[in-house]
């Protein structure tokens, strides 16, 4: 089987590598001869590819652009699509990838063939700094749309998913000011960030929607994250599910995050986070 890994984010691009090189003959796209950054012509160029050297799989790293070319590449191919796999088994029948669904809550099983293209969002697959591989040439004519400018106020620089701990921000907290408590217990951590829920950023705006976790927002998959005040509604969860280890600060005992933590703290999250960013 030939798996053809791509991304165009460098360290996500060595983990969909490594995991195509598991399941057949790892290929590459050189992306130095790609045309432009435009989705159209990417996938075109990418089905070129697929099609001249026999590829039989792809499997494309789910950053913003890749979610975008992958839906393309397979309407190019004319072959099943399956977003954001957790899971990748070659059988008799072809590939069965799993995924999921409604919000998290379930893990679906689906057997997509033997051609497939395929995406997976960061830390799903574990990378590996040197994993061969052929490199092909991706090339093609520039689109027709030219982009003249781009505006905006979110800070591109910063990248919530590859944070290894994350303090989640929620409705917990009383005051925009109140967030230097979190950022001050980030500090501590090694590749620390701070993220928030849905309300932080889309109603408050306390924060911008590059912090947002959830199910409209980023899906996070560090080594541990600490959800303070944060209540842990379904479309939460389903952004932060992937976490190694989750630690829940509340003051209500009750509230959802705790079915999902694998610790709990019931307690005022203006005396716990102090208290954590002391003792580390």
């Amino acid at each position: 089987m030939k798996v053809l890994g791509w991304s165009d984010d460098d360290a996500l691009c060595m983990q969909v590598r490594k995991e195509a090189g598991e399941h057949g003959d790892e290929f590459q796209v050189d992306r130095s001869g790609q045309p432009d950054a435009d989705p159209s012509t990417i996938a075109a160029a990418m089905a070129a590819v697929v099609q001249e050297h026999g590829i039989d799989v792809v499997l494309l790293g789910a950053s913003k652009l890749g979610k975008d070319v992958a839906p393309r590449l397979a309407a190019h191919l004319d072959w099943p699509y399956a977003a954001e796999v957790q899971s990748i088994e070659a059988g008799a029948d072809g590939l069965t990838v799993q995924r999921m669904v409604l919000s998290g809550n379930s893990m679906a099983t689906y057997t997509v063939g033997k051609n497939a293209v395929l995406t997976a969002t960061p830390g799903t697959f574990e990378a590996e700094d040197d994993v061969g591989g052929t490199e092909l040439a991706l090339s093609g004519e520039a689109s027709t749309v030219q982009v003249v400018e781009t505006r905006g106020t979110a800070d591109h620089s910063f990248d919530l998913s590859s944070a290894d701990y994350v303090v989640g921000v929620g409705r917990g907290f009383k005051a925009q000011e109140d967030i230097a408590l979190a950022e001050a217990l980030a500090g501590k951590l090694p590749g620390g960030a701070v993220g928030c829920s849905r309300p932080v950023a889309a109603d408050l705006k306390w924060l911008g929607e590059e912090h947002w976790m959830g199910l409209s927002g980023h899906e996070i998959k560090p080594k541990v994250y600490f959800a303070a005040g944060v209540s842990g509604q379904i479309q939460h969860v389903a952004g932060i599910r992937g976490s190694k280890i989750i630690v829940a600060v509340n003051t209500n005992k009750d509230a959802p995050i705790f079915q999902v933590a694998d610790y709990g703290i019931v307690g005022d999250l203006y005396k716990v986070l102090p208290k954590l960013t002391e003792l580390l």
